[in-house]
């Protein structure tokens, strides 16, 4: 009979580590899972926030690039402007 309830014990024991083993196993999950969402959740901003980076870059080109053109185009005036003011110069001076 000793040897019976000591067997009885002994796997009760067993059953108690396994379900204390099976909650640790659920709570790590659980944690797990949460740490994954965050990250997903984190992940999307960041996706979202390097949409708008990225349109707010593609505006900046495109400003520099007409930027850039206005330039070339005062660049082009500026010369003709020297071209007729020196051109004027010299029929003053012949």
């Amino acid at each position: 009979m000793l040897d019976h309830l000591t067997a009885k014990n002994h796997a009760l024991e067993q059953e108690l580590q396994i379900e204390r083993g099976k909650v640790l196993l659920a709570a790590r999950s659980q944690q797990q899972e949460a740490e994954t969402n965050a990250l997903r959740s984190r992940v999307e901003d960041m996706e979202t926030e390097i949409k708008v980076l990225r349109e707010q870059n593609q505006k900046l080109k495109n400003d520099a690039e007409t930027s850039l053109k206005k330039i070339k185009n005062l660049e082009v005036w500026k010369r003709r402007m020297r071209s007729m003011m020196d051109g004027d110069m010299e029929d003053e001076i012949e």
